[in-house]
């Protein structure tokens, strides 16, 4: 099966939750145009830039998405090894390191929360 954009877009939409008919209504296009996009993967830069935002991410990470490596990510993230704190030294440039490591743990999670619950909004828009 060919990996091209309009898959991956499908997946992404997916992943949000999001019917076809909500990105048809949202990109003012039919449903059947919409599903036309994401069954051959043709569409304008322009229409690539409306569906990036509906999914809110970059039109580059939809272009680059790949969902065996989001997985092998989100898989290493929860099954990491602990960290033994014997071995961690408490100098200010790991203080920051954590500090860092932290915040961006933070943003991961709220976009798999974004990801796996949509926000009321968004709800009420896919049960129309």
């Amino acid at each position: 099966m060919k990996n091209n954009v309009g898959q991956k877009i499908k997946k992404l939409r997916e992943l949000r939750n999001y019917t076809q008919t909500y990105m048809a209504i949202e990109l003012d296009i039919t449903q059947q145009g919409y599903s036309k996009i994401e069954k051959e993967g043709r569409l304008t830069v322009d229409q690539l830039d409306k569906i990036a935002a509906i999914l809110k991410v970059e039109s580059a990470y939809i272009l680059s998405f790949n969902e065996d490596q989001l997985l092998r990510d989100a898989n290493q993230s929860v099954f990491a090894s602990p960290v033994n704190m014997s071995q961690v030294n408490k100098t200010n440039t790991d203080t920051k390191f954590y500090a860092e490591m932290i915040m961006l743990l933070r943003k991961e999670v709220d976009c798999l929360y974004a990801l796996a619950f949509p926000t009321i909004k968004e709800q009420a828009l896919l049960i129309k």
